[in-house]
């Protein structure tokens, strides 16, 4: 299947357009190693798999997603949402991306949710994964 820019472009007056999202992809863009207009305009057409992960210690669940990190997901592009820390670390040492945000039960679900909206908002994952009861809960008000 052959594509074209025009595919990859947004629709004027998207939500995650730069204008109504003073922020926008720029903000990402130094934490990211591709263009982050949406999962479309990722080269090879790969759709994002967002990981959010209200812990950085490398506790059992950090430990989960150096593991899938490193064995990496098939036709996917794996970028973790969580709070400075080891795992972050670990995760640039893998070359995952990461967003370092406040996010957590540290940062409060207000913060967190404001997180996660500008990531989804930003990314257009097309899969948003969360680990812990945490991170489900700042998802689903999100």
């Amino acid at each position: 299947m052959t594509t074209s820019a025009d595919d990859d472009a947004r629709p004027a007056g998207d939500a995650a357009s730069p204008s109504a999202d003073p922020a926008g992809p720029a903000a990402l863009a130094g934490a990211l190693p591709w263009p982050t207009a949406s999962y479309r305009g990722v080269p090879g057409h790969a759709p994002i798999a967002l990981w959010a992960v209200p812990v950085a210690d490398l506790g059992g669940v950090a430990r989960h997603v150096l593991d899938v990190a490193a064995a990496g997901l098939p036709r996917t592009r794996l970028v973790v949402l969580c709070p400075e820390g080891p795992l972050v670390e670990r995760l640039r040492e893998l070359a995952v991306p990461v967003l370092v945000e406040t996010f957590g039960p540290d940062a409060g679900l207000a913060a967190s949710v404001s997180a996660l909206r500008h990531a989804v908002r930003t990314l257009r994952p097309a899969v948003l994964h969360t680990h812990l009861a945490y991170a489900d809960i700042a998802a689903t008000v999100a």
